[in-house]
């Protein structure tokens, strides 16, 4: 037997990580901690820091049985006290139960309310926390089917408008411009008048020249 066979046995022996779970529960969170034991026993020749990757396994598995199977016992900051320990056991960033809950995979997880199907809201949840140890990013929330539809329409209604607006801009021309008034001759004659007028330098007599000779 491999060490990472011999590693698995030791941890499905283990209850402790289980307590809080059904059958299907547990079952999802064993399946991550497979291939967690599989990656360790590839990345490590080192017995001692393969066993310690073991037992880090099996501390992160009891705090998901307690975050999963307690939630509704669990007061916000003991939430967050669980979550931060993993986050620091795994190397990843730390999450708040808002955000997780904010997931939707698992609604209500952390929630006082009953699921109508709680083994898949738990289930759920257990895959979303394995995906952030993992190093993944939580899931986005899906919009339920009657939320989709709406949205679904109301781009289509916008779409429509949108097209009506563009054919009644193409049919819409300019007016154009009126034409200019025709010019008032008198205001025209006024303006003439002024430029043609003889100037004072014209009409003035011419100066007598003071050292004419005189007789």
């Amino acid at each position: 037997m491999s060490r990472a066979e011999t590693a698995l046995q030791r941890l499905a022996e283990d209850t402790a990580w289980r307590e809080d779970l059904i059958d299907s529960e547990a079952d999802a969170l064993m399946k991550w901690a497979e291939s967690k034991v599989q990656q360790f026993d590839a990345e490590s020749d080192d017995p001692l820091r393969f066993e310690a990757g073991i037992d880090s396994i099996r501390r992160t598995m009891r705090q998901i049985n307690r975050l999963v199977g307690q939630r509704r016992a669990l007061s916000k900051e003991r939430q967050q006290v669980l979550l931060d320990e993993m986050a620091a056991a795994c190397h990843v960033m730390p999450i708040t139960p808002e955000e997780l809950d904010a997931t939707g995979n698992a609604s209500p997880s952390f929630s006082a309310q009953a699921a109508p199907d709680e083994s898949q809201a738990n289930i759920a949840l257990i895959g979303a926390l394995t995906t952030w140890l993992d190093g993944g990013e939580l899931p986005s929330a899906p919009l339920d089917d009657g939320r989709a539809s709406v949205g679904e329409d109301a781009l289509g209604a916008l779409d429509a408008m949108r097209q009506q607006m563009s054919a009644v801009a193409q049919t819409v021309t300019a007016p154009e411009p009126a034409p200019a008034p025709p010019p008032d001759p008198a205001a025209m004659n006024a303006i003439l008048g002024f430029f043609n007028a003889p100037s004072d330098s014209d009409t003035a007599p011419p100066a007598e020249d003071s050292h004419a000779d005189t007789p």
